[in-house]
């Protein structure tokens, strides 16, 4: 696995690249502890989820349909207060008002994708309306996403700018993830 910290240009380019594929499911959770806040996202997830060393695991609705897929984490990058997490199949975005700290809890805005109902996040210009926490050994964290849209068809952008404009979505999304 890589731990990589880049520039934000070299870190916006990692935000274009798809996601490993569009399963459904058919991971299976870890058994380990995620650190603070381990399987219950920020607050309570409708499952218990802890995620193991090398995984990434969503949970939650979208537009009434439930939603549960993990898989192994690849590879990761860190930059400022910017984290994305690849895998297969999900690829987890997370910007955060505050940088990655031990222990910290910040809030964020992020993105999804490698579900089902396809990638979802929040407009990067809207104001921070999830949750991150970082494990307290700093190799891993728990997060929230709500105020969630689909991609814009039409932004050409590889940030989060590109849900600016796209349809809202129901629901909220629960996750974790170790490297």
């Amino acid at each position: 696995m890589r731990n990589v910290h880049l520039g934000a240009s070299f870190v916006a380019l990692l935000l274009l690249a798809p996601a490993c594929g569009d399963d459904d499911g058919g991971g299976s959770t870890g058994e380990g502890a995620s650190g603070a806040g381990a399987g219950s996202g920020s607050g309570g997830a409708e499952g218990s989820a802890a995620c193991g060393a090398m995984e990434i695991h969503v949970w939650g609705t979208l537009n009434g349909e439930s939603i549960d897929v993990s898989g192994a984490a690849t590879g990761h990058t860190t930059m400022t207060s910017t984290t994305s997490v690849s895998g297969d199949p999900l690829r987890v975005t997370l910007e955060s008002a505050g940088l990655w700290q031990s222990g910290g809890t910040e809030a964020c805005n992020g993105s999804v994708a490698g579900m089902a109902p396809g990638t979802v996040g929040n407009c990067l210009t809207d104001s921070l309306s999830g949750e991150r926490t970082v494990d307290d050994d700093g190799d891993g964290a728990t997060f929230h996403l709500t105020g969630l849209t689909e991609e814009n068809p039409e932004s050409q952008e590889y940030t989060l700018e590109r849900f600016c404009g796209g349809t809202p979505v129901t629901g909220e999304l629960y996750g974790c993830f170790r490297f």
